[in-house]
């Protein structure tokens, strides 16, 4: 997890929307401070990088900020623990009424449909676009 304020947090965020084209989205009803403050504590409740992990991540081109603004949270997982849900979590720390779960169903008879959290960019993107409209 990477740490970043003032400048540097602009400069990253004006980077990832302009050159990745990233989109943003206001969550309003999610209480900003909150919000941080999940994010800080979860920040705190990570290791600092190894030597060998803080000189891999240092030179490494395309990083943001240093090393010593970063710190390993948990164990990184694709489909349940990454940067989306992460994020999902903090907003919900915020009070958000956003479930983040999207509907999916099974055709054949009998025709049924459950609730599935939301794990990807992608799928956070898709279900961000739909509550916006």
């Amino acid at each position: 997890m990477l740490k970043l304020t003032g400048q540097d947090a602009q400069k990253y965020i004006n980077h990832e929307i302009k050159d990745l084209k990233a989109t943003a989205y206001i969550i309003k009803d999610a209480n900003e401070t909150k919000v941080q403050k999940h994010a800080e504590q979860t920040f705190e409740s990570g290791r600092a990088l190894t030597k060998t992990e803080a000189t891999q991540y240092d030179n490494n081109q395309k990083k943001a900020g240093t090393s010593s603004e970063t710190k390993v949270v948990d164990q990184y997982n694709l489909v349940e623990n990454n940067c989306t849900t992460k994020s999902i979590e903090a907003v919900k720390a915020g009070g958000t009424s956003l479930d983040f779960t999207k509907t999916v169903g099974v055709m054949a008879p009998p025709v049924t449909s459950t609730q599935i959290p939301i794990y990807s960019p992608a799928g956070l993107k898709n279900y961000l676009d739909d509550k916006s409209k």
